[in-house]
């Protein structure tokens, strides 16, 4: 499990690049490693990319 200063790292180099910006589109290379539909974890990968975002700008 990464230390708390290297995500910060990730979290703020990502910033710049994300925020303001839209998930418009969801791929999974692997579908053999997800449980359950794709489709599905599409969705929910998508939710918890926003809630994230929002967690980490708030």
């Amino acid at each position: 499990m990464p230390e708390f200063p290297e995500v910060e790292t990730i979290v703020n180099g990502l910033q710049k690049q994300i925020i303001g910006k839209k998930i418009v589109r969801a791929r999974v290379v692997l579908p053999k490693i997800i449980r359950g539909n794709v489709g599905d974890f599409i969705t929910l990968i998508s939710f918890f990319a926003f809630f994230a975002l929002f967690v980490v700008i708030s």
